[in-house]
């Protein structure tokens, strides 16, 4: 039979606190172990992750660095086009400027237009009624030709040597009663009557030009018998017309009235017969019929 021997009492309480101590220390490298693996397995992941943060934050500067490129283009870009854009504004207030300028002179033109539409207007209606006077007046100038013969001149001497015109700018046509007060005062019809030296023709040229010095508008006029012409004076009053008086005298002991004036109704084809203007007792009126009128030559 085997002896059994017994552990001493007194190493019993210390071997079980060393073994608990060494349990808990078991237990607690355990732990320690477990968390420095969970604490390496972080770091690790913390590592890649931190890795990746770099590599994207690289990407992301590289990106940045690329915006911020883009940026200053863009700025740049802002830049000129907001120049631009100022540009644009300053043309279009010239052009707005320009246009209201343009429109001014639009309504000006217009304006103008229509003043120059309405003159026009009136000018054709004026020359309407001046070609119907045009045509009134040639058929008057036919007529007065067709009447009096084939001359009415004005301001030109008469084709004959015996015809000296003064004319006066201040004469102008007389009444009717003007016109006898001048004949009957003027003493042309009392001269001699002279062939060859002082005939008609200058007994007319003295009345026309002692008319015209009295400021009363005279007419020189030739009349045509066949191969003959006698000269005397047609006047334009304004109350009774053209009337042509005849002033010539008579020959150096020729009896006859006094007053040797006189008022001829001159016609193409009629009779030139003269009738006193002023008739005296005794004196038969007609001076009688000094031919045909062929033709007929006034001259102003």
């Amino acid at each position: 039979m085997v002896t059994q021997r017994r552990f001493p009492k007194k190493y019993l309480l210390p071997i079980i606190f060393l073994s608990v101590i060494l349990l808990a220390l078991s237990a607690s490298t355990v732990i320690q172990t477990n968390n420095l693996h969970r604490t390496q397995d972080t770091l690790a992941f913390t590592q890649s992750e931190l890795t990746t943060t770099q590599t994207s934050l690289v990407q992301t500067e590289a990106q940045l660095a690329t915006t911020q490129t883009s940026l200053v283009q863009t700025e740049a870009q802002l830049a000129t086009t907001q120049t631009s854009l100022a540009q644009t504004e300053a043309q279009l207030a010239t052009t707005q400027t320009s246009l209201a300028q343009t429109e001014a002179q639009l309504a000006t033109t217009q304006t103008s237009l229509a003043q120059t539409e309405a003159q026009l207007a009136t000018t054709q209606t004026s020359l309407a009624q001046t070609e119907a006077q045009l045509a009134t007046t040639q058929t008057q100038l036919q007529l007065y030709k067709d009447t009096w013969g084939s001359v009415v001149a004005s301001d030109i001497q008469p084709p004959y040597q015996c015809a000296y015109l003064e004319r006066q700018a201040y004469a102008t046509n007389p009444t009717w009663a003007q016109l006898l007060d001048f004949i009957l005062k003027d003493k042309t019809d009392q001269k001699a009557y002279v062939p060859d030296v002082y005939m008609c023709g200058d007994f007319a040229g003295d009345v026309y030009n002692n008319a015209e010095q009295s400021g009363i508008r005279a007419a020189w006029v030739a009349i045509k018998f066949g191969d003959s012409i006698h000269a005397c004076n047609a006047f334009k009053t304004t109350d009774r017309g053209l009337v042509f008086i005849n002033c010539t005298g008579l020959e150096a002991g020729t009896l006859g009235p006094f007053n040797r004036d006189k008022i001829v109704n001159v016609r193409l084809g009629n009779d030139y017969i003269p009738l006193s203007l002023f008739p005296e007792y005794g004196w038969e009126v007609a001076w009688g019929n000094v031919g045909t009128i062929l033709d007929v030559q006034i001259y102003w």
